[in-house]
Parts: C-alpha cells; structure tokens; sequence
C-alpha cells in the first residue's frame, strides 16, 4: 500500500506540474482572458493523453504499479477530468450506457451545486 501511495503522489507531482506549465504558456498576449482557456486546453489534452496511454498499457499488458502512477497520479495530477473521461468510457465499453449517462449528469450536476453550495455557506461564514 506504501509503495502505491508513493506512486501516485510522485506521478500526481508531475501531473500538477505540467497542469502549472500548461497554464503559464497559456497566459500571453495572444490568449484572450475572459474564458479558461488553460482549463479547456488541459482537460482535452489530459482526456486524449489518458486515452492513448490506457490503450498502450491495455496493449501492453501494463502492470498495477506503472497503472497508478501513469493514470491515477500523472494524468489525474494533470487533470481529474482526464480520470472522469476515463471512468466514462469503461462504464460505456462495458455495456453500462444508463449508468455512464447518470454518472456524468450527476457528476456535473452534484459538481456544480457542491461548489455553488460550499461557496455560499463560506462566504456566509467570512
């Protein structure tokens, strides 16, 4: 279990440190600033990238350990939409499509209204 937990946190380091980068190549003159441009941009690469690394590890017959720290800790360091993606698509190839529609309705749903909710109550609270 200690090596695990080593494993994603060293590739969830690396994950957030690219996410970081992303974001700083991201604010120049020639990205406008009023949409999340860095946001959309990480989560689409984080999405594509967790696609083709899963598909290469499947492929691979990849180990639990590179496993972890490639998906769990590098991509979702680098974006946990990537791992939401991720969950999707094995619900979806798996024949689950109703619980793959619920998921992301009540992930985005429930994401939404949590933040909406927990910033209210803190603001209340400040």
């Amino acid at each position: 279990m200690i090596k695990a937990i080593l494993l994603v946190g060293a590739g969830s380091f690396a994950g957030g440190v690219l996410r970081f980068i992303v974001s700083i190549l991201m604010q120049g003159k020639w990205v406008p600033k009023d949409f999340p441009y860095h946001t959309l941009a990480v989560n689409v690469i984080g999405c594509a990238a967790i696609g083709v690394v899963f598909a290469l590890m499947n492929r691979a017959g990849a180990g639990e350990g590179i496993r972890l720290f490639a998906l769990t800790g590098v991509l979702g360091g680098f974006t946990t939409f990537s791992a939401f993606s991720l969950d999707f698509f094995r619900l979806v190839q798996s024949g689950n499509t109703f619980q793959a529609a619920v998921y992301v309705i009540a992930s985005v749903v429930l994401g939404l209204c949590a933040t909406y909710s927990a910033y209210k109550l803190a603001a209340v609270h400040t």
